[in-house]
């Protein structure tokens, strides 16, 4: 989000939906290794192993005796990834929230068309596609 607002042109519409294409092709794009961010890795993995051992102290007597529970590791490898939780979580919370002002939405008197315009949703594509 915060890339939205600093490296988008937001005063020219060309550059600003190539910014946004752009942005959006980026943070969904698969990253390859970049030795620039080794020390970034290491810092993960550390947190990673900070998780672990608090995940163990966590984990109950009862738990260590059941064997049907999984083991910390196997818990800790279903987790989500962050992408995930991102698009699902984070971004739908901020639709729900976060509402623009009225100004930004609707067009009011002289002032020129609305910045923001919801384009379609899930449910309206339904009703169309219902109909073929």
């Amino acid at each position: 989000l915060l890339h939205l607002v600093q490296d988008v042109n937001w005063n020219e519409e060309a550059s600003c939906f190539e910014g946004i294409c752009r942005l959006t092709a980026d943070f969904y794009a698969r990253r390859t290794e970049d030795p620039q961010n080794r020390d970034v890795k290491n810092d993960l993995e550390d947190a990673d192993a900070s998780y672990a051992s608090e995940e163990e102290l966590l984990v109950t007597e009862d738990e260590k005796e059941n064997a049907t529970s999984p083991p910390a590791s196997d818990r800790r490898r279903l987790k989500l990834p962050w992408q995930w939780t991102v698009e699902h979580v984070l971004l739908p919370a901020f639709r729900t929230v976060l509402l623009p002002a009225r100004s930004l939405c609707f067009h009011e008197g002289s002032a020129p068309s609305p910045a923001l315009l919801k384009l379609t949703s899930l449910n309206d594509l339904y009703k169309v596609f219902e109909r073929c």
